[in-house]
């Protein structure tokens, strides 16, 4: 006794909750991915200075910052700060 059995799926519901996925939080999730590499490069940094420097002081531990991504502009960057802010009466 022979069993037919046949089974059909509509997949456009799918196909539309994954475009609506891929547009609405896709996005932020990449931020987010970008924004941890970056403070994970930026600690690889300040660890690397502990290694190669003798007792470095926090304000040369803390030369590097790290520019955030937004889900506009997915680029996240470590750089360094090359700029002191004068505090007090400056010296000439």
């Amino acid at each position: 006794m022979p069993l037919d059995l046949k089974v059909s799926v509509d997949g456009s519901a799918l196909f539309q909750a994954f475009a609506q996925l891929t547009k609405d939080e896709l996005p932020g999730a990449i931020t987010h991915g970008l924004n941890r590499v970056a403070g994970v490069a930026k600690c690889a940094v300040q660890s690397r200075m502990e290694e190669v420097f003798n007792n470095p002081k926090p304000w040369t531990k803390n030369a590097f910052f790290v520019r955030t991504a937004t889900p506009q502009d997915q680029t996240a960057w470590v750089a360094t700060r090359d700029f002191a802010r004068p505090r007090g009466n400056r010296r000439v």
